[in-house]
């Protein structure tokens, strides 16, 4: 078809100047050029694939988008692409894996858009117009569409421009959104029985020492599917929290309101360093006592996918350790739906949700036998 033709030549010669530019340090004309050539594939994959697509969202398409022409804009496609999951749909349908390009933060590439097209146009870093060039990347060869003049000459100049424009540099990929939360149980004993703690704990942040009945170890897994600069980490039980921020690295808990530090059961950081991942590390004294025998995490935002594991295995003593099996949740909007857990090894559980949205809650709960913890 005639109109395929222009466009392969069009990304030919886009994707030729955005390796230019990227080569020169013209970062904001090269993600300006990079959106233009994401805004063709949005495009013209429709047109490509529309017949694949089922008839109400063809009819969508042909009534409200087709009609535009020239005169469509970049946001009106990515709310078309995500109000009816084309990646989904032409996945099932190319037989594709969706996941290799549904970490693609389509919101974030039109928002970048929308600021170049100012007067005067964003600052855009190398890493912003880095992660444009890998999503669409990601889409040319989702799509079947690197071989059109992309894998031959083009594409080898294009590689040997990335390999001098990277030079102490770190490439930035895109990549899935997800969020992997660890518990490690290694002290486990009820505080009203009579009996006495298991040890004492001097807590910095506190300036005070704690009797320890329970304690849970954690580790915290972010992948974000753009760059951040600056995500609001918050942590909440019954007992008294610790954290620590090991990437981006924070050597010391910073407190806006000095009041805050001395909250025993609240922490909250912002960390304001620029990452696309996130490892935490942190302790929970004293939060699973009666009343409070779960352990959760809350979404700070969407992601793709979710893992919630806690593991018991170190714990001495831990056979009979419950009454009942663990039951799990995801809690959402005041609602519940109960989910299944897993069990990884022996007295290990875990869940898994995917598509987990922005103030969802997974919580597993446990139904200890105290009897056993003496």
């Amino acid at each position: 078809m005639d109109w395929e033709k222009d466009w392969y030549n069009s990304i030919y010669n886009d994707w030729k100047v955005v390796s230019i530019k990227i080569f020169e340090g013209d970062y904001s004309y090269a993600a300006r050029t990079a959106t233009i050539v994401f805004e063709g594939i949005l495009k013209n994959v429709l047109r490509k694939y529309q017949t694949e697509l089922p008839s109400d969202v063809q009819l969508n398409y042909l009534n409200t988008l087709q009609p535009k022409g020239s005169k469509l804009m970049l946001g009106e496609l990515i709310g078309f692409w995500k109000e009816h999951k084309v990646i989904a749909l032409l996945a099932e349908k190319l037989s594709k894996d969706r996941r290799i390009v549904g970490g693609i933060n389509m919101g974030y590439i039109g928002e970048l858009r929308n600021g170049l097209s100012h007067n005067p146009p964003v600052e855009v870093s190398y890493e912003e117009a880095k992660y444009c060039i890998n999503s669409i990347e990601l889409l040319l060869d989702f799509f079947n569409l690197k071989h059109f003049n992309l894998t031959k000459a083009l594409y080898k100049q294009i590689g040997s421009v990335k390999k001098e424009a990277v030079k102490g540099k770190e490439s930035l990929k895109s990549y899935p959104s997800r969020r992997v939360t660890y518990y490690k149980v290694l002290n486990l004993r009820q505080k009203d029985s009579g009996l006495s703690p298991i040890y004492s704990k001097y807590i910095s942040r506190l300036e005070k020492e704690i009797e320890v009945y329970d304690e849970v170890f954690s580790f915290g897994f972010n992948q974000y599917s753009s760059l951040q600069d600056t995500v609001k980490s918050v942590v909440r039980s019954s007992g008294v929290v610790e954290k620590n921020f090991l990437m981006p690295f924070q050597k010391e808990l910073v407190f806006d309101d000095r009041d805050e530090r001395y909250i025993e059961n609240y922490l909250q950081q912002v960390i304001r360093q620029k990452h696309i991942t996130s490892l935490t590390s942190g302790t929970i004294y004293n939060g699973l006592q009666p009343k409070h025998q779960d352990l959760a995490f809350k979404m700070d935002r969407d992601m793709e996918s979710a893992v919630l594991i806690v593991d018991f295995s170190s714990l001495p003593n831990n056979e009979g350790l419950f009454k009942s099996e663990p039951e799990a949740f995801l809690c959402l909007n005041g609602g519940e739906k109960m989910l299944s857990v897993g069990k990884l090894a022996h007295q290990v559980y875990f869940l898994e949700e995917s598509d987990v949205k922005e103030g969802a809650v997974l919580r597993m709960d446990f139904d200890f036998d105290w009897q056993t913890r003496k």
